[in-house]
């Protein structure tokens, strides 16, 4: 049978009062957005609203014929893997391309194609019917060029097929899907690209701290966790950036005060310096502070953000040597002298730690300064840990990425702030 009828935004009446399933329902559609773990079960209660046996949100892209189940409902891990790897090119439904152009159209699976036809088919006969299943109603939520992605319910064989009230109720309620469906995939986009920009700055090595005007902590890059886990000076307690002595913590929120309270008109007033001090050390940390943009939150006022930069003197994150090669065209033991002196070393001592003359020494940091275009030693530890000097890196050389998922890297702070009862740590708000 021809794609003879699609439900209009006009025919899709309000579901009843009755329906108090399919009203629940979509009353808690909105967990989804922020939490994917809520699918299953919400895909389940619309097959129970629906007398179903199975639920499922697919995906299909027309130009490769490849398709998956993107979330689904009591439909067995080795079918998701078998529809993926093979089925979902055999689907003879899919391929009735002009019922899957338009989000908001639903379909029986007997108005896309007649039952014979579909008997006969590989994917019913290897794929459907071993399931148990057998009559179909699919909603188109997205269509993007030659890509769909779209809502399907199945029954059993001995059910009844879908009837039209059927298709009416689904497309009352496709539109909350496909919206709640779009926003958490907008969410898990924001949430791996912040992760991405995390694991950047994870390879830098002062230490970075994203907080709001209150100090609540919005994300810490590896440095600014490592120095907080110490505890000397700067800490993360109750979620908040703090100072652990307490006359440093009424200094800082002065200087935060402070730059809040300037003209954000005079890009001078955008920055304050303020140094921290520790116990275990006599040189304090030192700390720059930067107002950001306002960030909107979900109950629409305006949060204030700001950027911490936070740097230990007392750490020195020396440049890779074989970066210095590449850059600089050094020899090992060129590349080698020249971390030295980065490192404080004077020429007598870097002689005696290689075993060669001070001389040697003294006509090797000559070669130096010539492939480097300085004509002093300050110029030439200047220009190795202003540059390649600021990123981290492992014991090859390589930068270091982060390894933490955003869940590992709030475990770490809860380590060390453990009555922050804040789940949100890291994850800016929209």
């Amino acid at each position: 049978m021809p794609c003879m009828h699609r439900v209009t935004k006009e025919e899709s009446p309000v579901p009843s009062a009755a329906d108090n399933k399919l009203l629940t329902l979509v009353g808690g559609l909105n967990n989804a957005i922020t939490d994917p773990e809520c699918w299953p079960n919400i895909l389940a209660q619309l097959q129970d609203a629906f007398g179903a046996s199975a639920c499922a949100i697919a995906s299909h892209h027309y130009d490769t014929g490849d398709g998956r189940l993107v979330r689904s409902a009591n439909i067995d891990a080795k079918f998701e893997r078998s529809y993926a790897d093979r089925y979902a090119r055999g689907n003879v439904w899919l391929r009735k391309q002009t019922c899957f152009r338009k989000p908001g159209g639903v379909w029986t699976s007997q108005q896309i194609l007649d039952d014979e036809e579909a008997l006969g088919s590989e994917y019913y006969l290897k794929w459907l019917k071993p399931q148990g299943l057998m009559h179909q109603i699919f909603g188109v939520l997205d269509r993007r060029e030659n890509a769909v992605v779209y809502l399907v319910l199945a029954r059993a064989e001995g059910d009844d097929a879908f009837a039209k009230d059927d298709v009416a109720r689904l497309a009352a309620v496709l539109p909350a899907f496909a919206s709640v469906f779009r926003l958490e995939h907008l969410v898990r986009n924001l949430t791996a690209r912040a992760a991405d920009t995390w694991t950047m700055l994870d390879n830098l090595a002062p230490g970075i701290v994203l907080v709001d005007e209150r100090g609540r902590v919005m994300g810490m890059n590896r440095t600014a966790i490592e120095i907080s886990q110490k505890a000397d000076g700067l800490t993360v307690e109750n979620g908040h950036l703090s100072c652990t002595l307490p006359g440093e913590q009424a200094r800082f929120r002065r200087t935060v005060d402070e730059l809040l309270a300037a003209d954000p008109s005079r890009p001078a007033a955008n920055t304050k310096a303020v140094t921290v001090s520790r116990t275990d050390s006599a040189v304090p940390l030192q700390l720059i502070l930067t107002r950001l943009s306002k960030r909107a939150t979900i109950n629409g006022s305006q949060r204030q953000l700001l950027g911490v930069f936070v740097s230990d003197p007392e750490r020195f994150s020396a440049p890779s040597d074989e970066w210095i090669k590449d850059l600089y065209g050094l020899t090992r033991v060129e590349s080698e002298i020249a971390l030295l002196i980065c490192q404080g070393h004077s020429p007598d001592e870097i002689a005696t730690r290689i075993c060669v003359s001070v001389h040697t020494v003294r006509a090797y940091l000559k070669q130096i300064f010539l492939k480097m275009g300085v004509n002093r030693q300050a110029a030439m530890v200047r220009r190795l840990v202003g540059g390649p000097g600021q990123l981290r890196f492992n014991g090859n050389g390589a930068a270091s990425p982060s390894r933490e998922s955003g869940a590992s890297r709030r475990r770490m702070i809860a380590e060390f702030s453990p009555s922050s009862g804040d789940g949100s740590l890291f994850v800016l708000e929209i």
